[in-house]
Formats: C-alpha cells, structure tokens, sequence
C-alpha cells in the first residue's frame, strides 16, 4: 500500500521536469530570437554585446520580468513580491545557463560530474 503513492508522487515528478525543461527551452528560444533581433542595434549605438556574459544576464532577468509582468498584466493580477524573485531567478537562469541550454543533456540536475 506505501509503494503506490511512492510510485504515483515518481511518475508526476517526471511530469514536472519535463514541462520545466520545456518552459526553459521556450523561454531560451524567445528571449534568444530577442536579443539576437536588438543586438546589433545596441552593440552599435553603447558597445555593449548582449549575447555575452554579464549584459545578457542582466537583459534576460529584465525580459523576464518585463514579459512576465506584461502577461500578470493582461489577466489583471497584480505582480506580488514572490512572483518577482521567481522572475528574476527564471531569467537568472536562463542567463547563466545560456550556453548549455541547447545541449544534449541540458538540465540533467544530480548527474554525476566526474562520468
């Protein structure tokens, strides 16, 4: 009776990796498709490459929350305190993780380095 719900609680964990791992794929892409769109605009007018390291952390948590408080608001929620580190964290993420999105084993969370 105790190995069911076990079993049960495994196979809607799964679920939920997965649909992370596709919300963060989705995000990448998006935000990717953007700031490789406004790139050379602003690499031309401040010399700042946002595709590289700190200005593209920076620009992911900003689309994040801005595309998140944009959504909030068209259902007419209003942005909390928690909804905002959960966008800033996303778009923390999604900056820092930038280059290993797309690889084959992306976000393979407890795989054992040394392998």
């Amino acid at each position: 009776m105790l190995i069911l719900p076990m079993l049960i609680i495994k196979l809607f964990s799964r679920r939920k990796q997965s649909l992370l791992r596709r919300l963060l794929r989705f995000s990448y892409n998006f935000y990717s498709s953007l700031l490789n769109w406004i790139n050379p605009y602003i690499k031309g007018s401040f010399g700042i490459d946002l595709l590289e390291g700190y200005p593209r952390t920076v620009s992911s948590i900003a689309l994040s929350v801005i595309i998140g408080y944009g959504l909030l608001s068209l259902i007419h929620i209003r942005l909390r305190l928690w909804m905002a580190v959960v966008l800033v964290v996303h778009g923390l993420f999604i900056g820092r993780e930038w280059d290993g999105i797309n690889a084959p084993k992306d976000f393979q969370m407890g795989a054992r380095i040394d392998e």
